[in-house]
Parts: C-alpha cells; sequence; structure tokens
C-alpha cells in the first residue's frame, strides 16, 4: 500500500461517496478514505494524511469552504492539495478564495474524475515546494531519529509536529536546531515535550534540498519485529502489548488501556493471555506501567486457556483486580480458581455499559458464537476502539507476523480463521448488525488474534465477513450440491477468461479484489475461481455485476452477453442483469404488425 497515493473524500451523500470511491479504488492506484462532513475529515486527518481531498461544498456540521479555510491555515496541512466537488459553477471564485486548488463538477464521469486527480499529482511533483517536503507519522519515526538524520543530511527547514490540536515547530539550520516553538515553553522543556510524543503526524520542509522518498530510508530498514519488542500505542492511552511468535499461525494481541483524570489512573488489560507467552506480555506491561501487580481490570472475551490463563497471575499480582467477562463465560473460567467476589459480569450492565470512577465509559456487546456462546466485544467510545476478542482474528502468513495492520494480502488467512472456527453465519451477521449501530462508529478493530483492522480494509472486510459461509454453512449434504459448485466454478473462469479480451486481466483481478461480497464466496488465485464455498448461482451473478461496473454501455453489455451464453452452454439459470434501458424501437410491440384480422 505504501504506494499508493491517499485521498480523503467528504461528502454528505452516500451516493456520490460510493461511486467515487469506486471509480478510485478500480483503478488499483489510490487508498480511499470517506467522511461525511468537515467536522469528520478533520477528525481523521487527526490519525492518518491524505495526500488530497475531494470535498463537496455544501454540508452539515461544517461546509467544504470552512474545511478547505481550515487545511489552509494548519502549518501541518497548507500545502495539501484540495479539490471541490461542486454543481453550481458560482461557486468557483470562493472556492479559489477559500484556497482550492481545483474543482470537479457535478454530475462527473469516471474520465474527468481521474484526469483531473493524476493532473493534480503531477503538478505537485514539479512544485518545487511539495518536491521539498516529507511527511510522515510520528510512531513511524519519533522526532528523536527524525533530528538524528536531518543532522546528517544538514538540512535546512522546519520540523512540524502534530498530535490532535496541538502544534509543535522546530526552526533547522544545517541539521541544527536555532527554534523550538511549543505552547509558551521555553525551548528546552518544549524541545523535552516534543521528544516525548509517540503519536501525531510530522512534515519536514527543507530549504534549498529536495527530500526524495529514499530520505527516511535507514529508518524504515529496520526490522519489524525489532520494533514489536516494546509496547506499541495503537490510539490514545492505548497500547498493543502482545507477542510475535514465529513458531504458530496465531499470533496473540493483548491490550493495556490507560483511564485517567486529574486525581486517578486505572489500568485496565483486554485479554490476558496464555502463560507461554507470559513474559513477553509482562515486559511490555512493565515498561507502561510496572509491574502486574497494578492492573486495576481485566477482562475475559471468552474461556479458552489461549485468552484466561494468564488472569491467575494477575489475580495473585492484585488480588483486588476486577475481572469482567460473561455469565456464559464464567461458569467454565471459574475453574482457573478466580476469587468470585473479583468478577463482575458484563449482562448485569444496564444497556450493557459501564461507567468507571474516572469518568470514561465502556460499552459491552454480546457476541454469541464468535466463536464462544458468551463471547462479547468490548467497545470504547473516548478512543473508538473496539477489542473483538476471537471475532476478527486471522492466521499469519509467516512473512506477516512482524505487522499489526491488515491489508488486502491478509483476507485469505482472515477468511480461513472464520472459516475454521466461527460456527454459522448467521451469528456473525447478527454481532456486525450490533457493529453498525455503534455511535461513534469504530476507528479501529483490534483483534485477539492476527492484525487490526481500520480506514477502508475495516468498512470492507466487515462487508465481506458479513456475506462469508463458515463452519457449518460450509457442509455439503450431497454430491449433486458438489457437482453444482464445481460447474458453477468452471462458468465463472470461462466467463473470466472471455472478458480478458475486452479488458485486462490486471483490472478483472481489481474488480474482483474491491467487489464487497466475491472474496467471502469463494477462493480466488492467480484470476481464476479455485473453490466456491457456497451460493453458486449468486457467485456468478455477483461476478458479472464486477466484471460491468465501471465500463461503458457497449462494453458491459458485451460482457452481460458472455455470462447469459455461458450460463446457457453449461444449462446453468441465466443470471438476473439490469440491461441498457434506451429503448432500441420506435414503435410500441403492439403495432410492430398489421391487423390480420381480415385475412
Amino acid at each position: 500500500m505504501e504506494n499508493k497515493k491517499t485521498i480523503l473524500l467528504v461528502d454528505d451523500e452516500e451516493s456520490i461517496l460510493f461511486s467515487l470511491q469506486r471509480i478510485l479504488e478500480l483503478s488499483g492506484n489510490y487508498e480511499i478514505l470517506t467522511a461525511e462532513n468537515g467536522k469528520e475529515a478533520l477528525l481523521r486527518m487527526r490519525r492518518v494524511m491524505p495526500d488530497l481531498i475531494i470535498s463537496d461544498i455544501y454540508m452539515p456540521e461544517m461546509d467544504g469552504m470552512e474545511l478547505c479555510r481550515h487545511i489552509r491555515e494548519n502549518e501541518v496541512t497548507k500545502n495539501m492539495p484540495f479539490i471541490f466537488l461542486t454543481a453550481k459553477s458560482d461557486m468557483m471564485r470562493d472556492g479559489f478564495k477559500a484556497g482550492a486548488d481545483d474543482f470537479i463538477n457535478k454530475p462527473f464521469s469516471l474520465d474527468e474524475v481521474l484526469a483531473k486527480i493524476e493532473a493534480m499529482f503531477r503538478r505537485i511533483e514539479l512544485t518545487k515546494q511539495q518536491a521539498s517536503q516529507f511527511k510522515g507519522y510520528i510512531n513511524e519515526f519519533s522526532l528523536g531519529k527524525i533530528l538524528k538524520l536531518c543532522a546528517q543530511e544538514q538540512i535546512s527547514g522546519n520540523v512540524i509536529l502534530q498530535q490532535n490540536e496541538q502544534l509543535g515547530r522546530l526552526e533547522l539550520r544545517g541539521g541544527d536546531i536555532q527554534k523550538v516553538i511549543f505552547k509558551d515553553l521555553p525551548e528546552d522543556k518544549a524541545l523535552d515535550e516534543l521528544l516525548k510524543w509517540n503519536a501525531g503526524i510530522f512534515v519536514i520542509r527543507s530549504q534549498g534540498v529536495s527530500l526524495k522518498p529514499a530520505f527516511l530510508h535507514g529508518f524504515r530498514s529496520e526490522k519489524a519485529a525489532d520494533k514489536l519488542a516494546d509496547p506499541v500505542e495503537v490510539a490514545k492511552d492505548t497500547w498493543w502489548v502482545g507477542y510475535r511468535n514465529p513458531n504458530t499461525l496465531l499470533q496473540v494481541n493483548v491490550f493495556l488501556r490507560r483511564f485517567r483524570d486529574e486525581n486517578k489512573v486505572i489500568n485496565y488489560l483486554i485479554d490476558p493471555g496464555s502463560p507461554i507467552d507470559l513474559s513477553e506480555i509482562s515486559a511490555k506491561i512493565s515498561k507502561l506501567i510496572g509491574d502486574l501487580g497494578r492492573i486495576h481490570l481485566y477482562s475475559l472475551n471468552h474461556p479458552d486457556p489461549d485468552i484466561c490463563m494468564n488472569a491467575v497471575y494477575i489475580a495473585q499480582a492484585n488480588p483486588k483486580a476486577i475481572c469482567l467477562t460473561s455469565d456464559e463465560n464464567w461458569r467454565l473460567i471459574s475453574h482457573y480458581n478466580i476469587n468470585p467476589k473479583s468478577v463482575k459480569l458484563i449482562n448485569q450492565f444496564k444497556n450493557g455499559q459501564v461507567t468507571l470512577s474516572t469518568g470514561q465509559k465502556l460499552l459491552y456487546i454480546p457476541s454469541p458464537f464468535c466463536h464462544a456462546k458468551g463471547a462479547f466485544l468490548t467497545y470504547d467510545p473516548d478512543t473508538r476502539v473496539l477489542f473483538s476478542g476471537d471475532l476478527f482474528g486471522g492466521i499469519s502468513d509467516a512473512g506477516r507476523i512482524n505487522q499489526l495492520y491488515a491489508e488486502e494480502a491478509d483476507w485469505d488467512g482472515i477468511r480461513a480463521f472464520h472459516q475454521i472456527y466461527m460456527p454459522l453465519n448467521k451469528a456473525l451477521r447478527y454481532t456486525i448488525e450490533r457493529i453498525r449501530e455503534l455511535d461513534p462508529q469504530p476507528l479501529l478493530i483490534a483483534p485477539q488474534h492476527g492484525l487490526f483492522w481500520k480506514g477502508m480494509i475495516m468498512e470492507r472486510f466487515l462487508e465481506r465477513i458479513y456475506n462469508l459461509d463458515v463452519g457449518a454453512d460450509l457442509l455439503r449434504q450431497s454430491k449433486q450440491q458438489a457437482e453444482l459448485l464445481t460447474e458453477y466454478a468452471q462458468a465463472c473462469n470461462e466467463l473470466i477468461a472471455e472478458a480478458a479480451a475486452l479488458i485486462s486481466m490486471e483490472r478483472i483481478a481489481q474488480k474482483i479484489e474491491l467487489h464487497p461480497v466475491l472474496l467471502s464466496m469463494g477462493n480466488f488465485k492467480e484470476g481464476r475461481v479455485k473453490e466456491i464455498f457456497n451460493r453458486p448461482a449468486e457467485m456468478f451473478e455477483n461476478l458479472t455485476s464486477a466484471l460491468i461496473l465501471g465500463e461503458n454501455t457497449v462494453k458491459a453489455n458485451q460482457l452481460k452477453s458472455i455470462a447469459l451464453k455461458t450460463a446457457h452452454s453449461r444449462g446453468l439459470p441465466a443470471p438476473h442483469l439490469e440491461w441498457d434501458s434506451e429503448p432500441t424501437l420506435s414503435i410500441a410491440p403492439e403495432n410492430l404488425f398489421q391487423n390480420s384480422k381480415d385475412e
């Protein structure tokens, strides 16, 4: 994903957001974020720095004009390219005054949108100010490392940092610090504070030297495994303290959340894990809070030993630590000799919600049979992190065990995990529907095993899991059903082979990858269907729809004809397809023939 540009789309019309998102993702060149208004866009930009913003003008809460002014007034984002969407040409002058770089007129076409964006990025490459700018994330490159490299390269210019609403700036000359500005602090104290930051965004703007993408290559070459030897902050006051084991496919995720007010700190551990990993997990915890005795709360999402057994050591280290679990889990966990007086059952919380003494709230959502009967999700509305337990976990490929965040390449391991461990699609749908009711919606999903989901990956994978047949759904009860699955797989491959004469295989692969349900219905490898899990007729119909999407009328109708011919030649039912609605006859059907009653 590193070679893809990130585009933030801002519009309160869901249909426009969806169509633009599909257009851009199908191009294969862009990673897409979305927001419904300017206020939500600014919140998203606290964690992700887009390469381009495309925004509507008229929106509730904060309109596009105000959003554009915010972008231009912020030291970190002031050079960010900005394109307005509008149906009113008379708004262009005001838009340019607000700081827009270009406009896309509604209604827009595929070619126009892609041409405007490509032209914008070409101009950026040729702009000296942009060529001498480098941006990144503080959790990947600390200020200390940035300053070290700037000294090595003798950079003159500014380093600007942003964490939430806070801004800091350093002025450099020949790599040496000339000035540090943060709040009203003296320079030495300001520098000390900025060096402590472990989250946020930075921008380096050099003078007289063009920074190339390889500028921070020395830091990128650090082994990911070395980075994961320490706690990793994944959200405000929320750390991953898990473990990566090269000898297993199921990687452990444990999370520590610190709640604070002026007088109190509550340390909360989510799913403490197995004794096999205790030494690594406790070492990370010690770096943050000291020993296990300083844990005040811990939750056990389900009763499996690889999730619960370390609770025994927490209870010994701090007998007053409170265990949060469900009544169904407690029936099995009680055998671990945890003091019943220290247990609180989430089923007894009104509406599943509890308010801590520090003022923050936690929401517990039952996720029955995902995979345990008493399983539940933990949602932290303050950080918008959803701790999902076994649900949304994945089997990690050996080459990916030192990653934390999921990408498209990780889907097969996530699919396989759910098909092995989850009993029924109905259970998945029930829980995902509860997730979609959350307000505000999660920004990060953090499971017990595998990789975390965020951004468009989260939306994409949730939709696939919602449509994924698992466990008992996959039991084939007859030879006839197995034969039908094979016949449809061959029909899909015939359709793909003939479609490749009209559109490239690369584009076909992109369409399959980005379709909301196709990858949940079958196993695709190298542009072929290796296996259909269930519902084969739906698979063939969805594949046809995916191939048609984004094509002009002529090509779309050719693809539909191929699908009809393929189904007919194999004796399969014709897929339900929408054809071009423009009439091809100027005479009504009943008037095609002369009245022959007198003949």
